[in-house]
């Protein structure tokens, strides 16, 4: 397991300085944090030499690949912005054809966008890693103009890896969840996180506090619940700070950032997000 933050990144992406310094070092660190092989395809590129190009659209990406018990799963990443900051497509497959299609299981392609403009100076980004699951975290955690992805594979009744993978994306204007199995029928993205939980800013309950944690399904029936991300009330933990939950009868740090609208179906400002971060 590994994490990777800095606060150095100017969102303007419209320059090949600002494109290649966020880009390149999101590439980077996939393929150096563990856990992730990047997989060399047919018309792919280097984003820390790549020019940015016009605003909208995404001029090169990168395949890597993980794995789930026993399953070898494949993530695209196509790296972009536009005129609110940065932007990115992600896709998950089982399957590779050498040019950067992917095949068998796959997801539905999102594209991670921002709403407003939150571009600046000196911004963060947080990575988090280990085999089977992802987190990236563009823009600063205490303000609405950010872009999350986590990702983590199906887990058993004990919390391990055990099949398939749930998928989380998150931004001012974009909730997102996907199970996919390793095979059998893909349920359709979602766009909200299922999450059974309520809408309260303090959730503490004797002097415990309480987090939901949502949970996928498939034509299988439910999933165990995830690892990937968590919910919690707004008032519990500070956005842009870290926070120890125990699941699955052990302690995993999470990301607290600020409300994105729409985690739950009725949606909430009382929602926050929590994204695994160790």
């Amino acid at each position: 397991m590994a994490t990777y933050t800095a606060s150095t990144y100017n969102l303007d992406l419209s320059t090949d300085a600002a494109y290649r310094a966020l880009w390149g070092d999101v590439d980077s660190k996939i393929r150096s944090l563990g856990g992730w092989s990047y997989v060399s395809q047919t018309g792919d590129g280097d984003p820390s030499t790549a020019a940015t190009g016009s605003a909208g659209t995404y001029p090169v990406f990168r395949c890597y690949s993980t794995t789930v018990g026993s399953e070898t799963w494949y993530m695209r990443l196509d790296f972009g912005h536009d005129a609110s900051g940065p932007a990115y497509k992600v896709q998950f497959g089982t399957s590779l054809n050498g040019s950067g299609t992917l095949g068998g299981q796959t997801s539905t392609q999102v594209t991670n966008t921002m709403s407003g403009s939150g571009v600046g100076t000196g911004k963060p980004i947080f990575i988090s890693q280990a085999t089977g699951r992802f987190m990236l975290y563009i823009g600063d955690p205490s303000q609405i103009r950010t872009l999350a992805l986590s990702v983590c594979g199906g887990l058993d009744g004990s919390g391990g890896m055990s099949s398939g993978i749930d998928i989380f994306t998150a931004g001012d204007n974009n909730i997102t969840s996907q199970a996919i199995p390793a095979s059998g029928t893909v349920p359709a993205k979602k766009s909200w996180w299922p999450v059974n939980f309520g809408q309260d800013v303090d959730t503490t309950v004797g002097g415990v506090v309480i987090t939901g944690h949502p949970m996928l399904w498939t034509s299988a029936g439910g999933r165990n619940p995830t690892l990937a991300v968590a919910v919690g009330g707004s008032s519990n933990s500070t956005n842009g700070l870290t926070t120890t939950l125990t699941l699955y009868s052990a302690s995993h740090t999470f990301l607290a950032a600020i409300v994105p609208f729409g985690i739950t179906p009725a949606g909430s400002g009382n929602n926050k997000p929590l994204y695994l971060y160790e």
